[in-house]
């Protein structure tokens, strides 16, 4: 299939190039991004990322996002930080790029619609983003993730929480998490929401049903002086000291109602 698309994207050159001479340039340097960098692979690795972007005065004077930490984790393999359900992709773009910082080695999934989109891909490789692949499920990067030795930060869409068997897959595998809790998202954000059964409400839901996000999706800050995103970071979850992926579930939902709590 990759070699095949490889002589496509060559015939195509060869046509426009003939067809008009200017568009060679064009259409080579395409070629050159699409062999060298699309069809890498590494947005399920994490590989593309730059350290000193992800580090930088840049990330950390736009980022807009307070985060406290409970007892803070000092790093380790096979952690994946779960965060509450969240309106828009920006709370966990945020917090992959601070909890990194913090403790290091740390990638952040997101929906596989975005790294099919050029240039838009690099810029969240670069950031350490990474996704899992169309055929496969969240929880399968996840894994794949930490046993390349990786930190893992994920929210899951509202509609498709955890459930029992989310828990006991990370207890099998001895990934322990660590629950993230976001608030003041709405206060900071507003989402254009179309009528319901309007046209662009039923390509939402075919998009949302086929690739697990909604398209158009249109949200946008209030202001520059919106208020901040507030990630509140919970204790680690042991899970190899449960019996049961429900009585992990159960300890995640305890600490996560804790944590608000302590923030209202």
């Amino acid at each position: 299939m990759y070699l095949l698309a490889l002589v496509l994207l060559q015939l195509l050159v060869a046509i426009c190039s003939f067809w008009h001479p200017r568009f060679f340039a064009f259409w080579f340097l395409s070629i050159l991004y699409f062999v060298l960098w699309y069809w890498d692979g590494k947005e399920y690795t994490g590989e593309r990322r730059w350290p000193w972007l992800q580090r930088g005065w840049l990330m950390a004077r736009l980022n807009p996002l307070r985060i406290t930490w409970g007892k803070r984790h000092t790093g380790g393999k096979r952690v994946l930080f779960l965060m509450s359900p969240c309106q828009t992709p920006m709370p966990v773009f945020w917090a992959g790029l601070r909890i990194n910082a913090a403790v290091g080695n740390t990638t952040f999934l997101m929906p596989p619609i975005f790294f099919a989109i050029p240039l838009l891909r690099d810029v969240l490789m670069w950031c350490g983003a990474t996704t899992w692949q169309s055929n496969t499920e969240p929880q399968d990067a996840v894994l794949d993730l930490c046993n390349m030795g990786k930190c893992v930060c994920w929210c899951p869409p509202e509609a498709k929480q955890p459930n029992v068997a989310f828990y006991d897959f990370c207890k099998h595998n001895g990934i322990d998490i660590v629950p993230l809790i976001v608030t003041n998202e709405m206060a900071r954000y507003s989402i254009w929401h179309p009528q319901p059964n309007s046209a662009t409400w039923q390509m939402q839901q075919w998009f949302a049903h086929r690739v697990g996000y909604p398209v158009p999706f249109v949200f946008y800050a209030h202001a520059l002086a919106s208020p901040q995103l507030h990630i509140l970071v919970g204790p680690t979850i042991q899970t190899h000291l449960y019996q049961s992926g429900e009585e992990i579930k159960e300890k995640y939902q305890q600490l996560g109602n804790e944590m608000i709590a302590i923030e209202i």
